[in-house]
């Protein structure tokens, strides 16, 4: 399996000349560019701009479920009461994530 570029990844509207157009760059400042979304001329730039989001949070919500995946693993067969609270946080992070990829 490969590796993906390290986050954070950020997202940047581009312009095209004075005309602005629904066209986001996703990227890190370290490693440049990792993808482009829009700029065909018929999406809705409300939509292109959700889709630019939740690609620019796969990092951080790659890492989040990583983490509530292992805390409930280790909870498996032990005090299942012990891991509660780091669940708990951990899925407070999760829903903070997804909150930022979905703008709600």
């Amino acid at each position: 399996m490969s590796k993906h570029t390290k986050g954070p990844w950020q997202k940047t509207h581009l312009r095209d000349g004075t005309k602005s157009v629904p066209v986001w760059r996703i990227g890190t400042g370290k490693y440049g560019p990792i993808a482009r979304v829009g700029g065909h001329g018929e999406e809705d730039p409300e939509t292109v701009e959700a889709n630019a989001c939740l690609i620019a949070s796969a990092p951080v919500l790659e890492e989040t479920l990583r983490w509530i995946t292992e805390t409930a693993i280790q909870g498996i067969g032990r005090n299942a009461d012990a891991y509660l609270d780091t669940i708990a946080t951990r899925a407070a992070s999760a829903l903070a994530a997804i909150a930022q990829a979905t703008k709600k």
